[in-house]
């Protein structure tokens, strides 16, 4: 994560992160998949977070409105449902 204290590394775990505190109630400007599965989200506040692509499990999932959801796949493949994968097909 990139904020205004600086660059941040979060690792996933029992123990949730402070740093990660700092986004809440904060705008969602815009949000990406790259085609390598990384998830990309700006806020508006100018943080942005970035989720990585984890060889053995999903890394991350994201659930919107019309049952659209989209999980990066263990490797970086994005599986897609709802009205977002029948826009793709």
């Amino acid at each position: 994560m990139t904020g205004p204290g600086g660059r941040f590394d979060v690792e996933p775990g029992e123990k949730p992160s402070d740093v990660l505190a700092m986004l809440l109630g904060d705008v969602v400007t815009a949000a990406r998949a790259t085609d390598a599965g990384e998830l990309r989200i700006a806020f508006g506040s100018g943080s942005e977070l970035s989720v990585g692509v984890d060889v053995d499990f999903e890394s991350w999932a994201v659930a919107g409105p019309g049952g659209l959801l989209i999980v990066c796949l263990a490797g970086g493949e994005l599986a897609v449902w709802g009205e977002a994968g029948r826009a793709r097909d």
